[in-house]
């Protein structure tokens, strides 16, 4: 936040923290949250943007410029964005996780061949 200048005042800004952490853990352990939480639909909402989030950011980032120079009315520019962003997003989220089953199915096999070899 200010570039390495005056890093001895960095405690102002985790005492500003600190306050709002301890809400937020509040606000975790009422019953409307952990209602919610048990809901079947509001859980997997809540799960996919758990396991999308830096996905999410990601492609929004990049696409939200080029969405928005189209020129299109506010809902519709709107719409189409968050469509894109989440459909773009769960494609990716795809893609990764078949890359890691990939090479975690590959890094088993190295290994009980290395055992095997032992």
């Amino acid at each position: 936040m200010s570039m390495g200048i005056w890093t001895e005042l960095q405690i102002v800004q985790h005492a500003a923290v600190y306050p709002m952490l301890i809400y937020l853990l509040k606000i975790s352990r009422s019953s409307f949250v952990v209602a919610s939480l048990r809901h079947p639909v509001l859980s997997r909402v809540y799960s996919y943007l758990a396991d999308n989030s830096l996905e999410i950011y990601m492609i929004h980032q990049s696409i939200r410029h080029p969405v928005l120079e189209l020129g299109m009315p506010f809902p519709v520019n709107l719409a189409v964005l968050l469509f894109l962003t989440f459909a773009m997003a769960a494609l990716v989220h795809r893609l990764v996780v078949a890359v890691q089953n990939h090479f975690d199915g590959k890094r088993k096999t190295e290994a009980s061949t290395e055992y095997c070899k032992g």
